[in-house]
């Protein structure tokens, strides 16, 4: 015992498990990831790809979307540094968007049984939707 006692404090330097109890928490560090590769991200496209932005209406709403998600992770950030109402104002974003991602689907479901579009084309949309609805039941955790 004197001898774990006596390393014990080396053990806990070493590993630097007082620098994990200084870190924010777990969802405040996801937002903050998102925002810095978002961010990286529309950065990387004013530079790079300035002109396929101005000329292709396809990548300018890649931008766009992009500069969006990073207005939004902004705003989580500041809602979770904020009061509870703040947060009450971010789950109801939540709540709303995953009823809207549910009529989405919905309708999904409605366009397979009509039978007029590729079943790929429609499995795919359905996993953007799968993906979206993850996102937000993992910020929710």
């Amino acid at each position: 015992l004197v001898v774990q006692g006596l390393t014990l404090p080396l053990i806990v330097r070493f590993t630097k498990v007082a620098e994990l109890e200084d870190r924010p928490p777990l969802e405040e560090q996801e937002a903050s990831v998102r925002l810095h590769l978002r961010t990286a991200a529309v950065e990387y496209m004013q530079k790079q790809y300035k002109t396929e932005v101005q000329k292709n209406e396809l990548v300018a709403r890649l931008k766009q979307r992009m500069e969006t998600e990073v207005s939004l992770t902004t705003h989580t950030l500041s809602s979770l540094d904020t009061d509870q109402s703040g947060r009450d104002a971010l789950r109801q974003y939540h709540r709303v968007l995953l009823d809207v991602l549910r009529v989405e689907r919905e309708a999904l479901d409605h366009l397979r049984h009509h039978d007029s579009f590729d079943d790929e084309v429609l499995r795919q949309q359905e996993a953007q939707l799968d993906l979206d609805e993850a996102k937000v039941k993992h910020i929710e955790r």
